[in-house]
């Protein structure tokens, strides 16, 4: 993962965009964050927490230096990993 001065640099040098979802672990667990809108200073996303089942509400807070980000799929495109596009179709779609 390359990273940038700021987390919109980031997101750009390692070509990730609108639509993308990360996986990041910390402490063990994996975590999800589905990109939906980048600016030009920050970008905002939802969070899928491990061992939750629904997507959080959109967040423009989100930082990126925590945790080693690669990205696992696409919800555009049709790449994204089987559980997370269910989870997406879930009864908690409109969160």
């Amino acid at each position: 993962m390359l990273r940038g001065k700021t987390e919109v640099e980031t997101l750009r040098l390692n070509n990730w965009g609108v639509g993308d979802i990360l996986a990041g672990e910390e402490r063990g667990k994996t975590d999800y964050i589905l990109i939906t809108t980048i600016g030009t200073s920050l970008f905002l996303c939802r969070w899928k927490y491990s061992g939750m089942n629904a997507w959080s509400p959109e967040t423009g807070s989100t930082t990126l230096n925590v945790r080693e980000w690669r990205k696992i799929g696409n919800i555009l495109d049709g790449s994204e990993p089987t559980e997370v596009i269910l989870s997406l179709l879930s009864k908690n779609k409109g969160n």
